[in-house]
């Protein structure tokens, strides 16, 4: 018998298999497939609804920082470092994919997703650390350890801005479309509470960061500065704010307070500037065209300086008198309203004042008016007496406020800068470019896109602005690439004083007495309740008039700081109403095409007057992404009605049908 050679290959014989094997165990293949899939789906529902909880939770302690800072912080981050635990098993694969995801365009929608979820937690886990940074530092309770510390917050903070661009990019790619409906449906919800906050989230993150590096120096931390220090009384508006009533300095080193000076400004110009026998010794300087011809002034003073719009250009005017009467050197000009220190005495709390009387933010006008009236003789400036007792008891209580206070005290300072009672310039050039990221300097503002910016000037030598009222109702045409192509502002202006009236603590003879220079006659006609007021119009870069209507004289349009500006006198008895209206050709271009973008600027010390905006589209172009949301909408015509108790940004963009 013939044997096979040990190493001689065997015929393997193939396994034929039929028509239900195959079909059976590609069945069995796919359910193992639909098996594994609905296992992973579970388990990456499970994992994404883990996922959203931690980060739900992570936002609502946030919401309690304020109340209980410490405690909440502590928990938000656990809940974040939770969600972002999450994350970790995923992230070997997301380093395989994000690479290939430019050449693999199918990979693009995860890769997307991967980014925006890694750099929006690593955002939240910054902000954070700075918050933790922040909180800690300030449980010291002293202000020139705060400015030493606050290097520290630069690096958290300035991570979680990068983190937050990127996340944000990464946004734009983002398309829920794809996943299974359940899933969908919790990242719609997240992008959508994404896309609300994140416009708060990128002013915020570069206004704190810009915070963070300005106020050391701003405030005396590397060598001591000195500010001018301007007070307006809003009852008599004027362009920055209101009549300048007071000034002085302030000395700052590291935070302190090391002197201040506040005075009555005529005192401040007359002390070394007039005599009854040579008048002013300065040099005479001429005031502006309105200032001379309504108020009947052949020289310029202090007092009136704060008269330009653009409060650095107004810095410059009245440092400039400043030093014309002997003043020190300054580095820089504070502006504040009567309102703005009303805001600081809420956050000090009562000052007790040297008569026994206590000063607080209720009663802080009439005692003031009491003070600066009273009949009774004085060997010293009563104005200058009120104002510097009130600084000099106000800057302690501040300075030595509890911790637990500074949120309060941040919140009172946010609300003075975006009503613009308080300004603040400064003459290094650094600090001030500082100062006007922060929207801190009140300069004028609208150098592309739409702009308006109206500033009305007391020039009748009364306190009557709490009586005078007005609404705005600004309607604009829009061609297709979202350009303003013609522009109506019309005012509707009351003068609501009761002759007879008077306010607690003031006197009724002469406060509420307005009048008009004569120029015929060379003097001073005074009428009870008579309002006169000075209107500018500041409309966008190389805008041109076209009429104006409701002035007692023709319309100017003499250009300021560069830019044109329409302006005209309203004279208004007590009790009168009349219509203003300015209509013109806007010269602003759309930084976006297709996107128009409105800015309304807030004039310091005005009333909050009521706005409305009417755009009219053009035809075929109806509009989206409106912001804020209107109280109308067509297909031809967008309205917003709002109150401007702040500068207002209204936008909306054009899409063809």
């Amino acid at each position: 018998m013939r044997r096979n050679h040990p190493y001689q290959p065997v015929s393997i014989r193939r396994v034929r298999w039929g028509r239900p094997t195959i079909i059976a165990i590609t069945l069995a293949s796919c359910l193992m497939a639909l098996l594994i899939g609905y296992v992973a789906y579970r388990f990456l529902k499970y994992q994404f609804a883990t996922f959203t909880t931690e980060l739900d939770q992570a936002v609502s302690q946030v919401d309690r920082l304020e109340s209980q800072p410490e405690a909440a912080l502590a928990q938000a981050q656990f809940h974040l470092r939770a969600a972002r635990r999450v994350l970790q098993p995923y992230r070997p694969l997301a380093n395989l994919i994000i690479p290939q995801a430019e050449r693999l365009p199918a990979l693009q929608p995860i890769a997307s997703w991967w980014t925006f979820v890694d750099e929006a937690t690593m955002a939240g886990e910054s902000l954070l650390t700075a918050a933790q940074i922040g909180i800690r530092v300030a449980g010291a309770g002293q202000l020139a350890g705060l400015l030493d510390q606050m290097p520290l917050l630069e690096p958290p903070l300035a991570a979680a801005q990068d983190h937050f661009l990127r996340a944000q990019t990464a946004r734009s790619g983002l398309d829920p479309g794809w996943m299974p409906a359940s899933l969908a449906y919790r990242a719609e919800t997240a992008l959508a509470q994404w896309d609300t906050l994140a416009p708060l989230w990128q002013q915020n993150l570069a206004q704190t960061l810009r915070l963070v590096q300005t106020l050391p120096p701003a405030l005396g931390n590397s060598r001591p500065i000195t500010y001018l220090i301007i007070i307006q009384s809003s009852d008599n508006l004027r362009a920055t704010g209101g009549f300048l009533t007071s000034v002085g300095t302030m000395r700052l080193e590291r935070g302190r307070i090391t002197d201040l000076n506040i005075r009555d400004v005529t005192e401040a110009e007359f002390s070394t500037q007039w005599t009854p026998e040579e008048g002013f010794l300065s040099p005479r300087i001429v005031p502006p065209d309105p200032v001379r011809r309504y108020l009947g002034l052949g020289h310029w003073v202090m007092r009136d300086g704060n008269w330009w719009a653009d409060f650095p250009t107004t810095a410059r005017q009245v440092t400039q008198f400043w030093q014309l009467a002997g003043g020190q050197p300054v580095d820089g000009v504070i502006g504040v309203t009567d309102q703005a220190i009303a805001d600081l005495l809420a956050v000090a709390g009562p000052l007790s004042l040297a008569d026994g009387e206590t000063l607080n933010v209720n009663n802080m006008k009439v005692m003031a008016a009491q003070h600066i009236h009273s009949s009774q003789p004085s060997p010293v400036n009563k104005q200058s007496a009120f104002f510097q007792e009130v600084a000099v008891s106000l800057a302690p209580q501040l300075e030595q406020l509890p911790s637990e206070r500074w949120s309060f005290l941040i919140q009172q300072f946010q609300t003075m800068a975006r009503r613009h009672d308080l300004l603040l310039t400064s003459f290094d050039p650094n600090l001030a470019v500082a100062f006007h990221e922060l929207g801190l300097d009140g300069a004028l503002q609208g150098q592309t896109d739409d702009y308006i910016y109206l500033v009305e000037d007391n020039l009748a030598d009364s306190k009557l602005n709490s009586f005078v009222t007005q609404g705005l109702h600004y309607e604009v045409q829009l061609n297709p690439d979202g350009a303003a192509v013609s522009a109506r502002l019309t005012i509707q202006k009351k003068n609501g004083y009761v002759p007879g009236t008077k306010l607690a603590g003031f006197p009724l003879e002469g406060y509420y007495t307005g009048g008009r220079w004569d120029a015929q006659t060379q003097q001073w006609d005074k009428w009870e309740g008579y309002y006169g007021g000075y209107l500018r119009l500041f409309p966008s870069p190389e805008s041109r008039l076209i009429d104006a209507a409701g002035f007692d004289d023709p319309v100017e349009t003499k250009p300021e700081h560069n830019r044109p500006v329409f302006g005209g006198y309203v004279g208004m008895w007590a009790g009168a109403q009349r219509d203003i209206q300015f209509e013109w050709t806007p010269g602003g271009r759309p930084q976006e095409m297709g996107r128009y973008r409105l800015l309304v600027q807030r004039q310091p010390g005005a009333l909050e007057h009521p706005l409305t905006v009417q755009v009219h589209l053009p035809e075929g172009y109806p509009a989206v992404e409106i912001v804020p949301s209107p109280v109308s909408v067509t297909d031809r015509t967008v309205i917003w009605h709002t109150t401007l108790d702040r500068d207002r940004t209204l936008t909306l963009r054009l899409t063809p049908r």
